[in-house]
């Protein structure tokens, strides 16, 4: 602005015409560089990927389609559908009958349990607190370990619970009764931080002559951890005649009971089948997620039912993911604006976003090895044709509220303009031409059908003049030309002739006007390219097809010999 500002003020004080002239070439050139510097409207796109469409639900693992009032989410697999089914008894404390299963609320009598949300069980948990308390329950009669099953053998069962002990001795679990002046006993206790199980006169001997034995008892060799979560499970595998009991993951004591065939042990619970059930009397502390299965359960099912999976002292939360199809932006380097999830995260639950892109077309099942998810947060500026969305969900230590994923937001550019090319090199300078070797850009558009165009001027990026075409004809009052095209690489040699006939064809174009100097012995001109990709003279009107500028080269004109 201020070099028009001086071009006017030097036309209106000088006498001589010559003068003038120039300086109304120089106030126009300014004028057409100010119109050549803006943008044209980019051709920006804007795509929504919904949770109701099948595009952004191609794999879900532990995720789910639902409502949330009007609108479809992708949200983590609701608990109730990873909760044990069939003939499992199931109790975890969500509400005051203290089932999942409705159909077994006239099981249990309580007394003295207050439920509590805890962070490291699955919500609400049971909190036993006081001196005296009892949790009683009678067996449902499909359970082995009721005793009113038609066998007598106890066939496949098992036992776990998840407790948070504020004391090192208690009792978890005790099943009792005495009869015909014989003890019959099954129970799970603390000891001293350890967990002891133990079964009196439940086992007798198959054969030409039943027995029965005394008992046997499990001793965990890990101790519970005071005052944080722990998980045991006790299980017995009638194939093997194995007792196991497991304690955090770890297998703690195993007994075997079969032996020869003529010497083999079977647990028979038909002694207690009158007897109730007592649950944490007396206990202190946390418990949740009570389990019994008329099969072998090990840590892995355990991890389902409860919501935290534990590692050493940490714990891992409920997680699913989401991957959607893979989209096509429809050209080569389209850049990216922005990508944004739209989702509620309610207090406590968390979810990662990430994308990956290529300008080749990838399968979308592509293990990521090959191809790996970025953040999102770096997705601005990417540059890419194919384009690949990921969520992973994960759920509050509860393992109750879950993420919920709307819909993602895409903003991109489609067909930008190219990189900016490598400034060219100066191959040889004589009184008044010039020969500049181009590097080539790597972009499809440009290599198919693209072009480049040489910008010169007293000032680096102030343009002067520009080669748009090697060579240039006139046809009615149209001028056709050349353009410089593609090459590995593009050698131009730029005269004064050249110069003056891409100022005929500028003419004809008024926002290519400008002043086009001639080269002489002696001055000095600033030469930079841009590259154009191959919709640069077919669609300008929707985006700028033409890159930045390289940087500069200067060539200083030899003097005449």
């Amino acid at each position: 602005m201020a070099d028009m500002r001086g071009a006017w003020k030097k036309f209106r004080r000088s006498k001589n015409n010559r003068l003038k002239l120039a300086a109304l070439l120089m106030l126009a050139g300014s004028f057409s560089l100010l119109a050549q510097e803006g943008t044209r409207p980019s051709a920006t796109r804007n795509k929504r990927f919904l949770a109701s469409d099948n595009f952004t639900a191609f794999q879900l693992i532990d995720v789910e389609r639902t409502q949330l009032g009007r609108q479809s989410v992708l949200r983590l697999v609701r608990r109730s559908e990873r909760e044990p089914g069939g003939d499992d008894l199931f109790m975890n404390f969500e509400s005051e009958s203290l089932f999942s299963n409705p159909a077994h609320q006239s099981l249990i009598l309580k007394s003295a349990v207050e439920l509590s949300v805890h962070n490291s069980m699955s919500g609400k948990a049971g909190l036993f607190t006081l001196p005296s308390h009892l949790v009683r329950m009678k067996l449902p009669d499909y359970l082995n370990l009721s005793g009113n099953t038609q066998r007598r053998e106890a066939g496949d069962f098992s036992f776990s619970a998840e407790i948070e002990p504020h004391a090192a001795n208690a009792e978890i679990l005790r099943r009792e009764n005495f009869k015909g002046g014989r003890h019959y006993l099954f129970s799970v206790a603390l000891q001293n931080g350890h967990v002891s199980v133990k079964l009196t006169n439940l086992l007798r001997r198959i054969g030409g002559t039943e027995t029965i034995l005394d008992s046997i008892e499990l001793v965990s060799i890990d101790k519970v951890k005071s005052q944080k979560r722990n998980a045991i499970i006790l299980s017995y595998d009638e194939a093997q005649g194995r007792v196991e009991l497991n304690v955090n993951g770890r297998e703690q004591t195993v007994k075997f009971l079969k032996r020869e065939q003529s010497d083999n042990f079977a647990l028979d619970f038909t002694p207690l089948k009158a007897a109730p059930l007592s649950l944490f009397s007396p206990f202190r502390g946390y418990a949740d997620n009570i389990l019994f299965a008329n099969r072998v359960l090990n840590s892995e099912d355990q991890r389902h039912y409860g919501a935290l999976e534990p590692y050493g002292d940490r714990y891992t939360q409920r997680r699913g993911s989401i991957t959607t199809q893979v989209f096509d932006m429809g050209f080569s380097a389209s850049n990216i604006n922005t990508i944004s999830a739209d989702a509620e995260l309610p207090r406590g639950t968390h979810a990662d976003f990430s994308f990956r892109c290529h300008n080749r077309r990838f399968d979308a099942a592509l293990i990521p090895a090959a191809l790996p998810f970025q953040p999102l947060a770096t997705a601005a500026g990417s540059k890419c044709r194919f384009l690949q969305l990921h969520a992973q969900l994960t759920a509050d230590n509860a393992g109750e509220a879950t993420p919920a994923l709307k819909a993602f937001n895409l903003e991109y550019r489609e067909n930008p303009p190219p990189e900016r090319p490598l400034p060219p090199r100066v191959v040889k300078a004589t009184a008044e031409s010039v020969t500049l070797e181009i590097a080539p850009n790597s972009e499809l558009d440009v290599v198919k059908g693209g072009r480049y165009i040489v910008y010169y001027g007293h000032k680096p990026h102030r343009s002067e003049g520009a080669v748009y075409y090697t060579s240039t004809t006139v046809q009615g009052a149209t001028v056709k030309g050349e353009p410089i095209l593609h090459r590995v690489p593009v050698r131009l040699t730029i005269t004064n002739d050249l110069l003056a006939r891409n100022k005929y064809y500028a003419d004809q174009n008024p926002r290519f006007k400008s002043r086009y100097p001639f080269f002489a012995p002696g001055l000095g001109y600033y030469f930079w390219v841009t590259a154009c990709d191959n919709a640069y003279t077919d669609a300008q009107e929707f985006a700028d097809h033409e890159s930045g500028p390289s940087d500069t080269v200067f060539v200083r004109f030899s003097h005449s010999p």
